[in-house]
């Protein structure tokens, strides 16, 4: 599925169940399996001129960079030989250049981009290859880049999450299926399968809150790069967690503040009407209710692509629709996973204090 438009200088094939959201401009001819849906415009034989893919030099270090199974790491910008990031691992990397021999992340590793102190652009000479089920998450997709060149195959596996841009100028890019592609892909050709999604990146820069709370004690002796089982904690009957910037309580205001990039400009302080800036000592209203609609478990999705910060709340008042959070601090996390409802739970990792506006 690629949301957006395609225009491509040549033929092109989409396979079962492709589906584009937008118009298709090509070239040449197209040939299609069963089950296509182009929503926009379908033309053949157009003029199109296709963008050059720009090329660069690589230099790389003599250092290998390894990041064993299960355990986390930070790494610095700068020239390195061979970067490993293993089964299950975590890493994050922050704003400047990174030059690689080699990149290779293997299945379940987190990759997390911090985009914001500014952009990152990690470079690789040669090969490049994302494992099933990884996660490459950046606060800004537009400042995140993966440059390789390799002149084989840039793997992107199976049911991987990615928000960055992929350039591979001597290089197929295959994507497999069901992996979700937040960004850009540049490549010798590229390949998506079935069930892949293809859409423009995801940003929460300048800082957007999002309308999830933590308890305060939850967070003591938690480390950075330390996963919280269940970040799903509100106070109250009937109280799970969710906030509410205005104090309106439906379920599409709800799914309409988790969608990237947020609402919380429309905060209103319960204390003071006048007030949309939400900062520390203020209090916000609290969301009675689970919320597991598909709204809900889709912006969610979007958002385990993301860093985003959340408000840390240390009291409450009140019940149900009538709860108000007293905010203390904020906090970077990546949501994880969730079980909505039966568990009511959300799961996250924690990557530390943040600045609320």
């Amino acid at each position: 599925r690629v949301n957006g438009d395609i225009v491509v200088d040549g033929n092109a094939f989409l396979r079962s169940r492709a589906r584009v959201e937008g118009d298709l401009t090509l070239a040449g001819t197209l040939q299609r399996q069963d089950n296509v849906v182009i929503v926009g415009t379908l033309t053949e034989g157009a003029s199109v001129s296709a963008p050059s893919i720009p090329t660069r030099t690589v230099t790389f270090g003599s250092t290998d960079l390894t990041v064993e199974n299960g355990q986390y790491a930070i790494w610095s910008p700068g020239d390195y030989r061979d970067g490993l990031v293993r089964a299950r691992s975590s890493v994050v990397l922050s704003a400047g250049t990174y030059n690689f021999r080699a990149l290779n992340i293997e299945p379940d590793a987190d990759v997390i981009l911090d985009t914001s102190m500014g952009a990152i652009t990690i470079n690789i000479a040669g090969t490049l290859e994302f494992g099933d089920r990884s996660e490459i998450s950046a606060s800004d997709g537009n400042r995140a880049t993966f440059y390789a060149n390799a002149s084989g195959t840039v793997r992107v596996g199976t049911d991987v999450i990615f928000n960055g841009q992929i350039v591979a100028p001597y290089a197929r890019v295959q994507v497999f299926s069901r992996t979700a592609i937040h960004g850009c892909l540049a490549g010798k050709s590229i390949v998506v399968e079935p069930d892949a999604r293809l859409q423009p990146p995801s940003s929460t820069e300048p800082t957007a809150l999002y309308p999830i709370t933590l308890q305060r004690s939850s967070l003591q002796s938690v480390l950075v790069g330390q996963s919280l089982p269940d970040v799903y904690n509100g106070t109250g009957p009937g109280n799970f967690g969710w906030l509410s910037w205005t104090g309106a309580n439906d379920e599409p205001v709800l799914v309409q503040s988790l969608t990237p990039p947020g609402n919380s400009q429309t905060y209103i302080n319960p204390e003071n009407p006048a007030d949309h800036t939400l900062s520390i000592n203020d209090w916000v209203y609290g969301r009675s209710g689970v919320s597991n609609s598909k709204g809900v478990r889709d912006a969610l999705d979007q958002l385990k692509t993301l860093i985003i910060t959340v408000p840390v709340w240390d009291t409450a008042t009140g019940q149900g629709n009538n709860t108000q959070y007293h905010v203390v601090a904020c906090a970077r996390i990546q949501i994880t996973g969730y079980r909505l409802p039966g568990q009511n739970r959300l799961s996250a990792k924690y990557w530390g204090i943040a600045n609320c506006q």
